[in-house]
This record gives C-alpha cells, structure tokens and sequence, in this order.
C-alpha cells in the first residue's frame, strides 16, 4: 500500500518518520523518558575489563595533554597571558583587594576539594 492509499501522508527520512507534518522525533524522546533511575544509573552490567577499556593510563593520558596542547595552542597562550596580566593587577592593586583575592581564592580551592 503506498501512503497516497493509506490515507495519510508519510515520509521518511534518515531515521526520523514524518506522518501529516508530525514528526516521531517526539515519540523517541517519550520512549527514552520511560528509562528508570536504576537503569540508567546501574554500572553493574559492566565488567571490570570493559571499563579499564575506557580509561586512560598514564601513557596514553600524557599523549592525549601532548595532542590537547597541540591543537589548542593559542587558546593555551591566550590563558597564560591572561592569567599573567592578572597576576600584574593583583601585584599592583591595594593590600585590602589582595586580600580579598586570597580570600576568595582559598574558599574556591575548599568548594573543589569538597
């Protein structure tokens, strides 16, 4: 039957379906919300193996900063500048905003720790 005789008008495309202009994207979006918190959140079902698999040693973690470096390099020269532009700032700014800068500094260090 083709979609002239079903009555409705239906296209396919890719893997999204498209019937009298709706699309089932919103359906898969519904099918996927029925996934409970114990499904989603269970490792259980992974093996030891297949998630050593999935980590980095410290070879290849050394590799993937050398390629990160690399590609970013101007990002990377771009924050160090940054950062020492910040450094001049604070040198030259008053005893009670240095202060306060350390202040803030360590209450962010202990937020990140915790």
């Amino acid at each position: 039957m083709n979609q002239r005789e079903n009555g409705s008008n239906s296209a396919a495309t890719g893997d999204q379906t498209e019937v009298d202009g709706v699309s089932d994207k919103f359906q898969k979006s519904k099918d996927t919300s029925s996934i409970t918190d114990d499904e989603s959140d269970g490792l259980s079902d992974i093996d030891d193996v297949e998630v050593d698999g999935y980590l980095n040693n410290d070879e290849e973690t050394r590799y993937k900063t050398i390629i990160w470096e690399e590609m970013n390099r101007e990002q990377a020269a771009a924050a160090v500048a940054k950062m020492e532009a910040s450094q001049v700032e604070l040198e030259n700014c008053s005893d009670e905003l240095r202060a306060a800068h350390e202040l803030a500094s360590a209450a962010v260090a202990k937020s990140r720790k915790e």
